[in-house]
């Protein structure tokens, strides 16, 4: 294989705390197209459960 087919293979990807590749950080699990998000999309509560863990700079001074 050339290096140039190497080159193109090499595409970015999302991955969650594991390393683990996923599908899309655009999208989540939804019933319907205007539904309620589903708690079977295991990215999405991890991504939102990292994002409370951070803690927000103007909370933390007071």
């Amino acid at each position: 294989m050339t290096q140039e087919a190497r080159q193109v293979r090499q595409v970015p990807y999302t991955t969650d705390n594991a390393g683990i590749p996923v599908e899309s950080d655009e999208y989540s699990l939804t019933v319907s197209p205007d539904g309620p998000i589903l708690l079977q999309d295991h990215y999405l509560i991890e991504k939102m459960a990292q994002f409370n863990r951070m803690g927000s700079p103007l909370l933390e001074r007071s």
